[in-house]
């Protein structure tokens, strides 16, 4: 299409213009209408339609948000202008993670595909999207209140145990026992920091549960934190090893606006993974954001001394306003594709990439919660909006379902998970490996609350069954060495999900020395993944639909009659507090299988009846005022 009469002559050197200069637009669409392509037939349909929209072309555009009244969904816009001001008619096309959001109309005429699936046309210049938030937050939804009192005491001893040796030793924070030194460049740092972080919150959970006790081991992992954090704040080098040369610290960067590390500015590339070249800042910088929030959660003094410099992090790899002058306009999250980029001003050949969908995901949680933490609602509502559009797209491109999936088969015969996705190309690898527990890990680090939304009990069964429980992290194959370990510490979020107890065995293999665990991982935390696992009456539930019901329904069980295992579908139009209990004939309570806040969605859970009776059960949905009730038959 071209909006003047153009000659021109295409040779393999390329299509050059005759006839002299030219000034408009051109538009290519490339269209078969042979046998090879299996839409030949609509050919037709989609020259029409392109011919329709030829003359209107987008030169611009705006992403804007908003969070509703009751927090619970956000309302997203592209705002697109064109070539014809004053005319609505734009023809673009939308990612599959787009479509159960978009509330404008679409088609499929013209179905083109890209690295990302199936895309759909959507008209006008407005887009308007509607996502659900998380509810998540310091807890995940299966806590500690379902955890028995013998295996919160554990937790307890474990806990006293991990202050002992990683985090309780404030009184001489240079002691060379390579246990309670968090020094260390800026991704180690942030991990170790975490780590802290993390350990204070559930001393938090524990004080609340009747462990007095907690509130000075919280108040002293918190010192010890604070110490170390505020040497990197205020700018002191840090030795990347105790006693070398190298050191690290964090500067502003004057030419290019963002927060980069010292030593990547002065080593280069390979220092503190390109840290200088504004590299992986969010996967670095996340870490950072969730240790500041267990800060802040207690100590508004710190706020007050630190708070800006931890807003310039947050800036750095977020900052929603165009008008900032220091920082750029959202640096890593890509509105559009729904996930985020982490490589920087690299070249890497196949367009922009990001290996860990988790560690980004962890980035906007930090955010999230330090916003919570300071009860400043714009950073709050900033991440957890990121959170949500990171968690979509890792839903949709990185887990892979081989039977609803963008992928080949050639790629999801072998691998239920993208180890690196690219513009043009996903990878079974990591940048520093295939091994399959490096390629699921680094899609499951780090384990926080957010993992129970990230992950699902279903999707961590489909890759520990798939491939995880046959590497050599779940010694399947002989001797597991401590360098292995550490990514057991890590593949634990999937194994733990899906196999609780299982998990709950196999931790007593490798917690009884500290270096078989993650820079950011802990025996307490290990534990407390496992054990709300093991006790979380929702485990089993999950989203079966993308579209937001108009109104609360039970279904009819399906199959039914059953033996032994049956699922339950229900819809809820808003969130709400959710309780779905099963009751015998006499009407007295079996099994409870949901009794959580949920988000507005279409649901399902199994019931898994292999040790009841054969007969009739009921089971009832209450959903605030709405409460319905079913039957459903048991044949052994």
């Amino acid at each position: 299409y071209s909006s003047v009469p153009v000659t021109m002559r295409c040779r393999n050197s390329g299509l050059r213009f005759t006839g002299g200069s030219f000034t408009g637009y051109l538009r290519l669409a490339y269209i078969t209408t042979r046998d090879l392509d299996p839409n030949a037939a609509d050919s037709t349909a989609r020259i029409q339609l392109l011919d329709k929209f030829a003359k209107f072309y987008p030169v611009g555009g705006t992403f804007s948000a908003s969070i509703t009244s009751d927090t619970t969904r956000a309302t997203m816009n592209f705002n697109f202008q064109s070539n014809v001001p004053g005319n609505d008619s734009l023809l673009m096309t939308a990612l599959p993670h787009h479509i159960p959001m978009l509330t404008n109309s679409i088609s499929n005429t013209l179905k083109f595909r890209c690295l990302k699936g199936s895309m759909q046309e959507v008209y006008g210049k407005t887009w308007t999207l509607n996502e659900n938030l998380t509810n998540v937050n310091w807890y995940p939804a299966g806590n500690l209140i379902n955890v028995p009192a013998n295996y919160r005491d554990t937790l307890y001893r474990t806990l006293v145990h991990d202050y002992d040796t990683i985090c309780g030793a404030r009184s001489f924070p240079y002691v060379p026992n390579g246990n309670n030194q968090t020094s260390n460049d800026v991704y180690g740092f942030g991990k170790t920091g975490a780590k802290y972080g993390r350990l204070a919150v559930i001393a938090d959970e524990l004080l609340s549960l009747g462990f007095p006790q907690c509130d000075t081991i919280a108040r002293n992992i918190r010192d010890t934190l604070k110490y170390n954090l505020n040497s990197w704040l205020n700018g002191r080098p840090n030795p990347i090893i105790l006693g070398s040369n190298l050191k690290d610290s964090l500067m502003y960067d004057t030419k290019f606006g963002g927060i980069i590390s010292s030593l990547s500015y002065d080593q280069g590339y390979y220092q503190d993974f390109g840290n200088a070249f504004y590299n992986d800042h969010h996967l670095q910088y996340g870490y950072w954001a969730y240790m500041a929030a267990a800060l802040a959660r207690k100590d508004p003094a710190w706020v007050t001394q630190n708070g800006s410099k931890i807003v310039d992090m947050l800036r750095d790899i977020g900052n929603p306003s165009p008008q900032d002058p220091y920082f750029t306009n959202h640096r890593m999250l890509d509105w559009y594709d729904g996930n985020s980029w982490a490589n920087g001003m690299y070249d890497a050949g196949a367009g922009r990439n990001q290996e860990s969908s988790s560690e980004a995901t962890n980035a906007w949680y930090g955010m999230y919660l330090y916003g919570m933490a300071v009860n400043d609602q714009n950073i709050k509502n900033t991440g957890r909006l990121m959170l949500a559009s990171e968690m979509r797209a890792a839903h949709y491109y990185y887990h892979i379902d081989p039977n609803n999936s963008p992928y080949p088969p050639s790629y999801t015969n072998s691998w239920h998970v993208v180890g690196n996705l690219w513009h043009s190309l996903i990878t079974n690898s990591t940048f520093f490996g295939k091994k399959i527990r490096y390629v699921y890990g680094i899609q499951i680090i780090p384990t926080t609350p957010i993992t129970e939304e990230l992950l699902s009990h279903v999707y961590s069964k489909n890759i520990y069954d798939f491939a995880l429980k046959d590497d050599s992290v779940f010694m399947r194959n002989g001797q597991i060495t401590t360098g292995t370990f550490n990514w057991t510490t890590i593949c634990v979020g999937a194994q733990a999900y899906a196999y609780p107890d299982t998990a709950l065995v196999f931790f007593n293999k490798y917690r009884g020395f500290a270096g078989n665990f993650d820079g950011g991982a802990s025996k307490t935390n290990v534990l407390y993944w496992i054990l709300t696992r093991k006790f979380n009456p929702t485990i089993g539930i999950q989203l079966s639909g993308n579209e937001i019901p108009l109104r609360f329904k039970l279904y009819q069980n399906f199959p039914n009659p059953f033996n032994p295992i049956s699922t339950i579908k229900f819809d809820i139009s808003k969130t709400a507090n959710i309780k779905l209990v099963i009751y015998d004939l006499l009407g007295r309570e079996v099994q409870t299988l949901v009794n959580r806040d949920l988000v507005a969605g279409q649901y399902k859970v199994e019931w898994d009846a292999s040790g009841f009776a054969s007969g009739a059960y009921f089971y009832k949905l209450t959903a605030g005022d709405f409460v319905q009730t079913k039957k459903m038959i048991l044949v052994k």
